[in-house]
């Protein structure tokens, strides 16, 4: 820390600048205010101008801020906390099927596996292909025939693809079934242009007779993605039927692999066991044709992506899967949920309701990238347990618990977000005689200790005089202790146990050292209180040339501390040394007091402090912030 009594560089001016009007001084922002500023120096103006920056940057709201970091979706119980329960007031929810927690155990670290099963009901499911690959396949208007061999795009199946050309553009593909029938259908394209909102629709006619006219063709990421279009049942007459695409929009048609009349057989994408979602068209991978999924177990090597604004970031979600030891994205990407017709093989903790609940969306517009409205939700009412008795039979999330879903009034499939129980346990120090109890648990968290296999840690504390003002006593049967339930020993502390401790409780305990001592305030006879480090039974190497007074003014002031330290000893100052002794030269000074050597060093040398707050939340760990100390 820089003295008031120092000239301050521009630099630490802007530092001291940043860190009395934002939340700290970053080292990117320190170098753009001074390169702003140039040799002109930090002042008034300079300071004003660091501030319209500050009002002109995009809103942003620290109440949301502290809302996404302090309640985050959770899965399983800790030390801390546990999650809330689905038919809470509040409870939140999501229409997707994957988060991060669905990557890796919490617990242990180790990948969680999702595999794909065929739907029994499902199996007889069917489907034909219909390629476009060349002029042969299908009618066309003014597009071109793309392959390997004239610069086509990659990812495509049999031996090219159409792309399709600008406005009144068509493909157009004759299809011939036994019996008249209504069908599924869709396509397999890529669509790799963000303009026109990311969107290429054509007008679907079947026979003639438009069946959409704005069929979808939704951004797929890049031109060599293939995803499959919005299946869309539509009717076939026996005998010969056309199916055709036409281009309306200026910006063109997208580039279609080929038509699949028909569908395969859904695929149940169990993780943990516990059915996740229903890939009613099948699942493949964007980049690459004929894999199949069916009977294979993957893992999530990386973070998932759900469905963000922005068209270059993750425009239909992103899961990436290992599988047979290589990494493929989905082509069904994070998907919708959707169990309509697969209900027999949900968990019985799911629901359908049908009582008018009001599911509030979530979605914000002050993230970077905000998500796409209608994906995150919030319960405010909670759910009636007198109208759903399943709300008794559900207990608060842990690791391996079967997912909670549920089915709006409107027909929406949702999955419960289980989120982090935030419990006050501690009346107000301002509250009355009558209200003292009101913010407390009567039991002290003991009920909860039990419920969770002791996995929760208590939440009473001891009486002290710190809190005997505010100390509500739990009375009940489950009221707990953690001094009761953790037990109590004697530790002798030493440099054997104390790291132990540390280790053994998961503790970030740092001493600082390399603190450099720059300023003649500090110098030991001028200090208040200086710090000496103690070389026992030890001649000094470079004991510093003093004179007299001042080698008496320094012995009588060690020899007469009482800090019972042996290894770091501090004493009171100021001191009457000699003035000539009194030099920045003689800062960190080095005298042999009896046997023992005393170098003095800076008031905060090895000043010991907790960083295991910060070290868990930034993820960072115990060698790097040595590093960084």
């Amino acid at each position: 820390m820089t003295k008031l009594t120092s000239t301050l560089t521009d630099e630490e001016k802007i530092a001291r600048f940043l860190e009395m009007t934002t939340f700290g001084p970053q080292r990117a922002e320190i170098n753009d205010i001074l390169n702003a500023v140039g040799g002109e120096g930090f002042g008034e103006t300079e300071r004003a101008a660091a501030v319209r920056t500050q009002m002109d940057l995009p809103k942003s709201s620290h109440r949301e801020y502290f809302r996404r970091n302090s309640n985050p979706k959770w899965d399983a119980t800790t030390a801390n906390a546990r999650s809330d329960h689905p038919c809470d007031p509040n409870s939140r929810w999501r229409d997707y099927a994957y988060i991060k927690h669905d990557r890796l155990h919490t617990i242990t670290g180790a990948f969680i596996y999702t595999t794909f099963v065929e739907a029994p009901e499902d199996a007889d499911s069917s489907f034909t292909i219909y390629q476009a690959d060349n002029q042969e396949d299908v009618t066309y208007n003014t597009g071109a025939f793309m392959n390997a061999l004239n610069g086509g795009n990659a990812g495509f199946s049999g031996d090219g693809y159409y792309d399709m050309g600008g406005y009144d553009d068509y493909l157009e593909f004759s299809v011939t079934v036994a019996e008249a029938m209504d069908v599924p259908i869709s396509f397999r394209y890529a669509q790799g242009s963000s303009s026109y909102n990311g969107n290429r629709p054509c007008v679907l006619s079947v026979n003639g007779v438009p069946v959409d006219d704005s069929y979808d063709f939704s951004f797929s990421d890049a031109w060599t993605y293939w995803i499959y279009s919005e299946m869309i049942t539509v009717s076939l007459t026996a005998g010969l039927n056309t199916i055709k695409l036409l281009v309306t929009e200026q910006n063109g048609g997208p580039n279609i692999d080929f038509l699949r009349v028909g569908k395969p057989p859904a695929l149940l994408m169990k993780t943990n066991g516990w059915l996740r979602h229903v890939a009613k068209n099948g699942v493949g991978v964007v980049d690459e044709w004929g894999i199949d999924f069916t009977n294979q177990t993957v893992y999530f090597p990386s973070n998932l992506n759900v469905k963000e604004g922005d068209l270059y970031r993750y425009p239909y979600g992103r899961v990436l899967v290992n599988t047979t030891n290589r990494n493929v994205f989905l082509d069904i990407g994070n998907p919708q949920l959707d169990f309509d017709g697969f209900e027999n093989h949900l968990p019985s903790s799911h629901f359908i309701l049908n009582n008018g609940e009001v599911f509030l969306n979530t979605s914000s517009d002050l993230y970077d990238y905000p998500m796409v409205q209608g994906q995150e939700f919030v319960l405010p009412s909670g759910l009636d347990r007198t109208l759903y008795p399943i709300c008794d039979t559900i207990t608060n999330s842990e690791e391996f618990s079967s997912p909670v879903f549920a089915k709006t009034p409107q027909g929406k499939w949702l999955q419960w977000s289980p989120t982090l129980k935030l419990e006050a346990n501690g009346p107000s120090i301002n509250a009355g005689p009558g209200e003292m109890s009101i913010s407390t648990l009567v039991d002290g968290g003991g009920d909860a200790f039990i419920q969770t296999g002791e996995k929760l840690m208590c939440a009473n504390v001891a009486r002290t005089f710190e809190n005997e003002d505010t100390c509500i006593y739990s009375t009940l049967s489950t009221a707990c202790s953690p001094s009761r339930e953790l037990g109590e020993a004697l530790i002798e502390l030493n440099e054997t146990t104390v790291p132990a401790f540390y280790e053994q409780g998961d503790k970030y305990v740092y001493a600082i050292r390399g603190l450099v001592m720059e300023n003649l305030d500090e110098h030991s006879c001028l200090e208040p209180k200086s710090r000496w480090e103690v070389q026992r039974n030890t001649i000094c190497s470079s004991p510093t040339p003093l004179n007299a007074i001042t080698i008496t003014a320094l012995e009588t002031a060690i020899i007469g501390s009482t800090d019972p330290n042996v290894h770091l000893k501090d004493i009171n100052g100021p001191l009457a040394c000699d003035p000539s002794d009194i030099s920045v030269g003689t800062l960190g000074l080095q005298i042999q007091v009896n046997s023992d050597c005393y170098t003095h060093v800076h008031k905060d040398y090895k000043n010991v402090y907790d960083f295991s707050g910060w070290v868990r939340s930034f993820a960072m760990q115990s060698d790097a912030m040595c590093h960084h100390l």
